[in-house]
């Protein structure tokens, strides 16, 4: 069985529970306060490939349970796709918040947990 430690008291816990059974503490909220960064419209990618690498992105950030994540999205299509779906797992619960790095329109940052 693969388990995590929990970030509040240190027990280690099963990686699918839901809240760690010595503290309580929910252990989806837990983070460590990093953020993973990828380009993933630099490397001549159709928006198919940019969308999975997203999603394996979000998944790697949920399993080391990352604050954040900064996606490289460049300026043309996959940018608004990108934007598409970070406004749906929003409206989902999923992701806390996203918004563009500063004046940098084609970075962009999205919140998964409080630090």
């Amino acid at each position: 069985m693969k388990t995590l430690d929990c970030l509040f008291c240190g027990m280690q816990v099963a990686r699918d529970a839901v809240r760690c059974p010595k503290c309580d503490q929910r252990l989806a909220d837990q983070t460590d306060g990093h953020m993973l960064t990828e380009d993933i419209a630099h490397q001549h990618e159709t928006v198919a490939q940019a969308m999975r690498k997203f999603a394996r992105l979000l998944a790697e950030a949920d399993l080391s349970r990352a604050a954040a994540v900064r996606l490289i999205v460049g300026t043309g299509l996959i940018r608004e796709r990108v934007l598409e779906e970070l406004s749906t797992l929003q409206h989902r619960g999923e992701i806390l918040a996203y918004d563009t790095e500063g004046r940098n329109q084609g970075s962009v940052v999205v919140t998964l947990r409080q630090r």
